[in-house]
């Protein structure tokens, strides 16, 4: 049985950059770039017509840069993927990109095998940040509102298994209560800290010294031997 074709879109104002993303994206099975744009407006309209699972998208962009586009993603099509692909990968850029909805963050840089490993996470409804993204992320504090969240001892096996990069059926599995519950977990987990993913909350849980942050690090050391 043939696997279910990936479709990507490509957002970026340097042509050549496009094209040869566009060229590692073509080497990997299964997944197909099926939309190039310049830049989010561009995405916008592409998006009424051609249908896309995944988004690599720039940050400094004309007309409608990364974070103007992201938002207005989040607000139209709210289920799809999107990883930011971007030459800034400092703390402002990274944080402020965090409040939104997205899966992903890679450095332009970034090698062939991880931009595949990227995607096939983020296919998975999981998440994945560069090596270089995580180094900022862990060193990163969120002003977030309540300061003073105390979680249960579920919420806390729930958000330490999702930095060991489990999903919501693992998790489950691993738990031995439904999907359904620990999906409603993560919505009030997100609700608790004003997180807008669920990296947010594993951040802010090892921020305040919840959880290690060596369980966020290893999960992604764990995934690259698999």
């Amino acid at each position: 049985m043939q696997s279910k074709i990936i479709k990507v879109a490509i957002v970026d104002d340097h042509t050549v950059f496009r094209d040869g993303f566009e060229l590692i994206i073509s080497k990997i099975s299964s997944v197909e770039v099926v939309l190039k744009s310049s830049n989010g407006l561009k995405l916008l309209q592409g998006l009424k017509t051609i249908e896309v699972d995944i988004v690599f998208l720039d940050i400094q962009m004309p007309k409608m840069d990364g974070y103007q586009t992201v938002a207005e993603l989040n607000k139209t099509y709210p289920s799809l993927k999107v990883i930011i692909l971007s030459s800034f990968y400092d703390h402002h850029s990274i944080a402020r990109m965090l409040k939104f909805n997205i899966s992903g963050y890679l450095s332009k840089k970034a090698k062939s095998k991880d931009i595949e490993k990227a995607i096939l996470t983020v296919n998975k409804s999981l998440e994945y940040f560069g090596k270089r993204v995580r180094k900022v992320l862990i060193k990163l504090s969120f002003d977030i509102e309540n300061t003073t969240c105390v979680f249960s001892q579920r919420e806390l096996e729930i958000i330490t298994l999702s930095a060991r990069q489990l999903s919501s059926s693992e998790i489950a599995d691993s738990l031995h209560i439904s999907c359904r519950t620990v999906e409603k977990h993560k919505e009030g987990l997100l609700e608790k800290t004003g997180s807008y993913n669920f990296t947010g909350v594993v951040l802010y849980a090892i921020s305040m010294h919840y959880i290690k942050k060596q369980d966020f690090i290893n999960s992604y050391k764990t995934s690259k031997r698999k």
